[in-house]
């Protein structure tokens, strides 16, 4: 057998999705909430109520207020679970329409390595976009907020692109089990709605809260309102990791026993 150059294959699927219109999509998503979380987050943030215990730590703590209204609000998460997919969501179902999967199966290249070239290439791409965007954001973001760190800026921004990677697992999986690219497309993007709805009211009773500490948004966003620290924070991310890793594994699954 010849050998392939996996991390070519990658990089090259990678920069594809980067310079298609998902990758544009997914660039002008990103600037937009940057832009508004640098310039428009004091209005956010003297329009909205928050109540109780959040109430008192975010007075004493006005980074966190900020980390809380930016990551744990509709702003990043949403840039998180709504630009990911885009460069996934049609990886298998795409490939089977045409005759790219069977160009790729031949050169050769395992199913398994198939599967973890779609994903890999995918977290590469929205990767570049997450972090282009979200590290010089805190440099226009931070005049705007004096009390945010970078330490806890990156911290969270860090466990926010994990998230993506839960939702590029996932996307894997529904993209794999689909017939076709708009099947894959409905379903993706309504999972992710209905995943966010937990999240969206865990303020409002205890039983919204339990159930979204079943969800990675929970472990991705505790540090919007809790301190960090370093022993937590690594649990957190092997929370968000090991939940996106059954999508992995059902994707691979499936693929390999089925009749191409």
């Amino acid at each position: 057998m010849d050998n392939v150059n996996l991390i070519a294959i990658v990089w090259h699927r990678a920069m594809n999705n980067l310079f298609s219109i998902r990758g544009l999509i997914a660039l002008l998503m990103s600037i937009y909430m940057i832009v508004i979380g640098a310039y428009m987050m004091d209005a956010l943030m003297e329009a909205g109520t928050v109540t109780g215990e959040l109430y008192t730590l975010f007075m004493d703590n006005p980074d966190m207020k900020f980390q809380w209204f930016f990551f744990d609000g509709a702003l990043i998460k949403m840039v998180t679970m709504f630009t990911a997919p885009l460069f996934i969501f049609d990886a298998v179902s795409g490939d089977k329409k045409g005759e790219r999967i069977g160009i790729l199966l031949s050169r050769p290249i395992t199913r398994v390595q198939y599967m973890i070239i779609n994903l890999a290439s995918a977290i590469l791409a929205f990767g570049i976009v997450f972090f282009g965007t979200m590290i010089p954001g805190y440099f226009s973001i931070q005049p705007q907020v004096p009390g945010l760190t970078i330490e806890a800026y990156m911290a969270t921004t860090g466990l926010m692109f994990l998230l993506g990677v839960f939702a590029l697992c996932l996307a894997l999986f529904i993209s794999t089990i689909s017939k076709s690219n708009l099947i894959s497309f409905i379903m993706v993007f309504g999972t992710f709605s209905f995943l966010m709805l937990p999240n969206a009211m865990k303020y409002n009773s205890d039983a919204f809260l339990a159930l979204s500490k079943a969800t990675p948004h929970y472990y991705a966003s505790y540090f919007t309102t809790h301190d960090v620290t370093a022993g937590s924070y690594i649990a957190y991310a092997v929370i968000i990791i090991l939940l996106s890793l059954p999508f992995l594994a059902l994707s691979i699954m499936k693929f390999r026993n089925e009749d191409l």
